[in-house]
């Protein structure tokens, strides 16, 4: 190939791309699909100091603990939720058939197993089944999940934890696990 033909090319893969990336786009659901679809900015919604919170609909409750900043979830998440240490979680809805335990964790399970974890054991209509895994690709943090059924609705609770000073982390995410509660 002479070299005006890959310079040409080179260009045009610098201003373009390459065709097959532009073909492999990711997928959405939910909300951001629609503002994906409609053009529209991802709306972005900062955490506050609102620490209480409650799904009437389906009867759980929780009123974090000092430290911790929250927001309405986006999508499938019901709760946001944040601390300035490097601490997050999210609180999702499952339909909480046993069977769909499978399908929410397989991509993302280091381990998966039955256990008395926190308080949410004591509300939940069986024991949680509990995740660990690490969090990104450097290793820096940790994911941990707790998957549940509180009167017959499935809820998931998957925190992510810095591995520095893992111990305090982790009893951050316990507290919150401890604030849980059946709201009927």
């Amino acid at each position: 190939m002479p070299t005006s033909d890959r310079v040409v090319l080179l260009g045009l893969l610098l201003l373009g791309g390459c065709p097959a990336s532009r073909t492999a786009e990711t997928t959405t659901s939910g909300d951001d699909a629609e503002e994906q679809s409609s053009g529209a900015a991802p709306e972005v919604r900062p955490f506050g100091d609102e620490r209480s919170w409650t799904d009437e609909e389906a009867g759980l409750r929780v009123t974090l603990p000092e430290g911790w900043l929250s927001r309405p979830g986006r999508g499938s998440a019901l709760l946001e939720a944040r601390r300035d240490d490097g601490i997050d979680f999210v609180l999702r809805r499952w339909d909480g058939a046993p069977e769909s335990l499978e399908g929410i964790a397989a991509d993302r399970v280091g381990w998966l197993s039955e256990g008395p974890y926190g308080h949410v054991a004591d509300i939940a209509d069986a024991p949680p089944w509990v995740h660990s895994r690490p969090a990104g690709p450097d290793d820096r943090e940790v994911e941990l999940g707790w998957h549940f059924v509180v009167s017959g609705h499935g809820f998931s609770l998957v925190a992510t934890v810095p591995r520095v000073d893992f111990e305090r982390s982790v009893a951050h995410v316990r507290d919150v696990l401890d604030a849980l509660e059946a709201a009927r």
